[in-house]
């Protein structure tokens, strides 16, 4: 995460993390193009389609607030949010079934609540709860009158 003195926070994914999605997409793509070689079927074609666009949403994955609003880009869906459709900003579950997790939810001003999916940390990691109150008062702190 970083933030800078003009009300700007950035979340994303570690370096590392990233970098482990690009090497995994490489390795288990040379086996889809290896087996396209030998003959071609329609289905490693869908599976290398796939592939490449989980790992590109995954290398993706972040939060970015600043003076034109909130940008989340989720696993499956980009979205902009003006200032004023938030309401706060808190820690929950996590979604897409992921056990025991948690991760930083936005409360939108129509009653829905969105996950920020850059956030989610398994139950597991002891630096996790560290981390979630981290992002979470950086955005509460953007999020505070006169900060934008």
């Amino acid at each position: 995460m970083t933030g800078n003195g003009a009300g700007r926070v950035v979340i994303r994914q570690p370096l590392v993390l990233r970098f482990y999605v690009v090497a995994f997409f490489i390795f288990w793509s040379s086996f889809l193009v290896r087996f396209l070689l030998d003959a071609f079927c329609p289905i490693p074609v869908l599976m290398l389609a796939f592939g490449v666009t989980v790992a590109y949403r995954t290398v993706h994955l972040g939060v970015t607030a600043d003076e034109r609003g909130l940008l989340v880009r989720n696993t499956a869906r980009t979205r902009r949010l003006e200032r004023s459709e938030i309401e706060d900003f808190r820690i929950g579950d996590a979604p897409m079934g992921i056990g025991r997790g948690q991760a930083v939810h936005v409360l939108l001003g129509n009653g829905s609540v969105m996950a920020l999916d850059v956030t989610m940390r398994p139950w597991l990691l002891r630096r996790g709860r560290a981390k979630l109150e981290g992002h979470l008062a950086a955005l509460r702190s953007w999020l505070a009158p006169g900060n934008g």
